[in-house]
C-alpha cells in the first residue's frame, strides 16, 4: 500500500493560508482599534507652557495664560477638521500662527481677552461668517484671517490691523471700526473692496 503526501502537503498548504489570513485580519483590526484610540485620546493637552486646549463635540476650548504655541513648523494636536467652534478662557496672550488656519468646519470664534491674532491663525476657514475683535486686542497680524471667504462681519474694537490681516475676505460686506483701533495698514482687506453694498462704520 502505497501512501501519498501530495494530500497532506495540500492540507497544509491550505491551511497556513487561512493561518496568514487571520494574522492579517487580526492585524488590521488592532491598526484601526489603535487610529481610532489615538483620535479619541486627543481631546486635550498643553498648546502653551501654561495653556491647556480641550475638544468636545467640535468645541475647542482655550484655557489659562500666556502665550501659545505657533504652529507654522509642526502640526496642531488637535484633529483641525473636527472643530466648528473656538473659545478662549482664562488670559491667554495670543492665537499662535496657523493654530487654526484651515479649518473647514469653523464657524465661530469667541476670542475672550486676547491680546493678539497671530499671522495665519484662522486663515482659509471656509466656513467663519463673523468675526469680533474684543477690546483687549492690541494687533491683528498679518494675514491672520486671509482668504476667510464666506466672513461678512467683522466687528474690530481695539488693535492694530496689519497687512492683509483680512486680505481675500470676498464676502465681507461689514466692518465696524471702534475708537482703540489706531493703525489699519493699507492692504488690510486687499481683495475685499470690490463688491456690492459695503458697509464701514468707525
Amino acid at each position: 500500500m502505497n501512501l501519498s503526501s501530495n494530500g497532506f502537503e495540500q492540507k497544509g498548504i491550505h491551511s497556513l493560508k487561512w493561518s496568514i489570513m487571520a494574522v492579517l485580519v487580526v492585524a488590521i483590526a488592532l491598526v484601526a482599534v489603535f487610529s481610532l484610540a489615538a483620535e479619541t485620546d486627543a481631546a486635550g493637552g498643553k498648546c502653551g507652557e501654561k495653556l491647556t486646549w480641550e475638544l468636545e463635540n467640535g468645541k475647542l476650548t482655550i484655557s489659562g495664560s500666556g502665550s501659545m504655541y505657533n504652529y507654522e513648523d509642526a502640526s496642531t494636536p488637535w484633529i483641525k477638521k473636527s472643530i466648528k467652534e473656538v473659545v478662549v478662557t482664562g488670559s491667554p496672550y495670543n492665537i499662535g500662527s496657523y493654530a487654526f488656519s484651515d479649518c473647514p468646519s469653523l464657524t465661530s470664534v469667541d476670542l475672550g481677552k486676547i491680546q493678539e491674532v497671530s499671522t495665519h491663525a484662522f486663515s482659509y476657514c471656509s466656513s467663519l461668517t463673523k468675526v469680533e475683535i474684543p477690546y483687549s486686542m492690541k494687533a491683528i497680524m498679518p494675514d491672520a484671517f486671509y482668504g476667510c471667504t464666506s466672513l461678512s462681519s467683522a466687528t474690530i474694537v481695539s488693535g492694530d490691523v496689519k497687512d492683509e490681516a483680512f486680505a481675500g475676505c470676498t464676502a465681507l460686506k461689514s466692518v465696524s471700526f471702534g475708537d482703540d483701533v489706531r493703525v489699519i495698514d493699507l492692504n488690510a482687506f486687499d481683495g475685499w473692496l470690490c463688491g456690492n453694498q459695503q458697509t464701514v462704520d468707525r
